[in-house]
């Protein structure tokens, strides 16, 4: 995994996955899930938990930036945010590739 420092220009990486031909290179992306189980697995770790927070703040930092005031469920605005997420955090040469 890339470092999760913040992108310094989230628009620039946003416009650089938009001229790639992802249908021939794929894309690597990062995928939350909501746990909907009865009772819930807690996370102890506590570097889990710190990883998870950095996560959580740079999407939501990343979604305000790249699709201000979108709706929750605004499909387009998500894989935006998904696809810079990828890009900067998750991918080749990195521990997660």
């Amino acid at each position: 995994m890339r470092s999760l420092d913040p992108v310094a220009d989230v628009a620039a990486v946003a416009e650089d996955c938009a001229r790639r031909e992802i249908e021939r290179e794929g894309v690597p992306v990062v995928l939350a899930m909501p746990d909907r189980r009865e009772a819930p697995v807690p996370v102890v770790d506590p570097r889990a938990l710190a990883e998870g927070g950095r996560f959580a703040a740079l999407l939501d930092a990343y979604g305000e930036e790249l699709a201000p005031g979108a709706a929750d469920d605004d499909v387009a605005a998500l894989y935006a945010v998904v696809e810079v997420m990828g890009r900067a955090h998750v991918g080749p040469g990195t521990d997660g590739a």
